[in-house]
């Protein structure tokens, strides 16, 4: 793909002869997760709680460190070593394994798409297998997955649809997608200091609402000077706000 792509060349390249190899790539690596994965990424709650979606902040300089630190015995970076422990705690919080999540992955990622004008942010696709990991185990089998989902995270959405749709009938039941990951931290994400000084978690309902509406689970990672904080936002009928904060906490406690 050619540097400075614009929306235009872009659906050009989609159209020929490479961008539909790369499309039909993407779909028979999709298709591979969709048909071992189990069909449902969360257990049904007890109860589907009123209202329905909640939005909460946890921030956690304990995580901060225990991000960077574990980064640094691994030799991983950050983002991929958070997503690591997004998976072990879902596993801990669902019993679903592997842990199927859809992390963003934004144009900056592939050569010849950094510099298109419009957003590119798109959600990928990766199964994360849990059991019997040690954590920095864990942190390297996420790395091998990331990157194949990063590659394949360029896609004719319908096209894609389709073949979500597809699968589920031939499996006999929809294919629940909805949990998602997506570090928004900045470029320096790797470098900026963590404070010692900085103690103690706190963690916050912010909303509760029954419209409108979120995915199932979508996870944000934003900078704070000198601690991480993560948004969460959860449907009660998939998660329950209990559940939630015990994955959130889960993390602190899998990174320390």
């Amino acid at each position: 793909m050619p540097g400075g792509l614009q929306p235009l060349a872009q659906a050009a390249w989609q159209a020929s002869p490479t961008g539909q190899r790369h499309n039909a790539a993407a779909q028979r690596y999709w298709e591979g997760i969709l048909r071992t994965a189990e069909p449902r990424r969360f257990p049904p709650p007890a109860e589907v709680r009123t209202p329905r979606y909640w939005h909460a902040e946890f921030t956690s300089p304990a995580l901060a460190h225990g991000v960077r630190a574990l980064a640094a015995r691994t030799g991983i970076d950050t983002s991929t070593t958070l997503l690591a422990l997004y998976a072990a705690a879902l596993n801990r919080v669902t019993g679903v394994d592997p842990v199927v999540i859809r992390p963003m992955v934004s144009n900056r990622f592939r050569p010849g798409l950094a510099e298109v004008v419009c957003t590119l942010a798109q959600a990928g696709l990766l199964s994360v297998p849990v059991a019997g990991a040690g954590v920095e185990e864990l942190v390297e089998r996420t790395r091998r997955v990331t990157m194949a989902a990063y590659k394949y995270a360029y896609f004719h959405h319908a096209g894609m649809q389709a073949l979500v749709a597809r699968v589920g009938a031939e499996r006999g039941e929809p294919i629940e997608l909805g949990c998602y990951f997506n570090d928004r931290r900045g470029p320096g994400r790797e470098t900026d200091p963590v404070d010692p000084a900085v103690t103690g978690s706190v963690f916050r309902w912010v909303t509760a609402q029954d419209a409108p509406s979120f995915e199932p689970l979508f996870l944000h990672i934003d900078d704070v000077p000198g601690t991480l904080q993560i948004s969460l936002y959860l449907d009660a009928a998939h998660l329950s706000p209990e559940a939630g904060e015990a994955m959130l906490r889960g993390m602190e406690e899998l990174a320390t």
